[in-house]
């Protein structure tokens, strides 16, 4: 699937001499390993380059008052050339250094800025009712975002823009297989990729899966855990943690249990693990420790049922 960036996701102010900044090219190490392409914007690219060149400015003119205080000082300074030895570095090479990533970066057509620019003039939608008058440029990206989705099958598009994350846009989006993520970690979600917080949901998961083999729920030998989403922490008064998610699991006969899970957490200590089928009515206590007593768990699970609307 392409994953499409929007310059605010990349944004650095520091000069990027060698690499993007780490969040960006852990991100992007994962979708190469997964086989996901890149796809940038050229307006995602100029945005970049542009606040690079400002980053830039400060280090070149710092070289050259050096050199002249050092001439004022009567000290033999050869002539130099700061702005090459701190030279332009274009988004391109920065994405050169990811091994194994393919991208490319995408011109928006004659098509995409008319359609852009009706929504504009005419607040259509994804433009928010209340949205800035200048938001020209974000539906650019979205109507290229759109067009790339509907060409290949469907994309995610990751950009933080109200232009591009309005609820406005939900049936556009739909209709063009186009996904929408905040952040990295919603985009992994979308991707299928194992984010963080589900490499921590499984880890408990796995501490605890002989007993999870050995419940209630349809699963045998061979089971195994295919992905885990939607991950919310929430701390209460008592010190505990309550991680909520949607997990998917391969039984070990031929068919996939989709379930939502609530693991409750102290001091990074599994206290207990619950696990609810969606043809379930009620949520399974799978796994508790003995610390935590019937009523502190009912309060639990009551609370937890809160959260999630059963």
């Amino acid at each position: 699937m392409n994953v499409i960036l929007n310059s605010d996701v990349i944004y650095s102010k520091d000069l990027r001499r060698t690499d993007l900044p780490i969040q960006v090219v852990e991100f992007l190490q994962k979708c190469a390993a997964a086989h996901h392409a890149l796809v940038i914007p050229e307006t995602t690219k100029i945005e970049f380059e542009k606040e690079q060149a400002k980053a830039r400015v400060n280090p070149v003119a710092e070289i050259d008052r050096a050199a002249n205080l050092l001439r004022q000082s009567g000290i033999d300074v050869p002539v130099l050339v700061a702005s090459e030895i701190v030279p332009e570095v274009k988004l391109p090479q920065l994405l050169d250094q990811i091994v194994g990533l393919k991208y490319s970066i995408v011109e928006a057509t004659l098509e995409d800025y008319q359609i852009a620019l009706r929504k504009a003039c005419l607040r259509e939608p994804p433009h928010p009712p209340e949205g800035k008058s200048d938001e020209m440029r974000d539906l650019v990206i979205w109507q290229t975002a759109a067009r790339i989705a509907n060409q290949t099958g469907g994309a995610v598009l990751v950009s933080r823009d109200e232009v591009h994350t309005h609820f406005r846009g939900d049936a556009e989006a739909t209709a063009h297989q186009l996904s929408r993520a905040t952040d990295f970690e919603q985009a992994l979600e979308i991707l299928e990729i194992e984010t963080t917080s589900g490499a921590i949901v499984k880890s408990y998961l796995l501490s605890r899966w002989d007993q999870i083999l050995e419940s209630e729920l349809p699963l045998v030998q061979g089971a195994n855990i295919r992905w885990v989403k939607d991950i919310n922490f929430t701390d209460d008064e008592a010190g505990l943690t309550l991680i909520s998610s949607k997990i998917a699991i391969a039984t070990g006969a031929g068919a996939i249990a989709v379930c939502q899970t609530v693991l409750t957490v102290q001091n990074s200590q599994l206290m207990s693990v619950s696990m609810q089928p969606e043809s379930a009515s009620k949520i399974e206590l799978i796994f508790e420790q003995p610390e935590v007593t019937d009523n502190q768990f009912a309060e639990k699970l009551e609370s937890l049922q809160d959260i999630l609307g059963s």
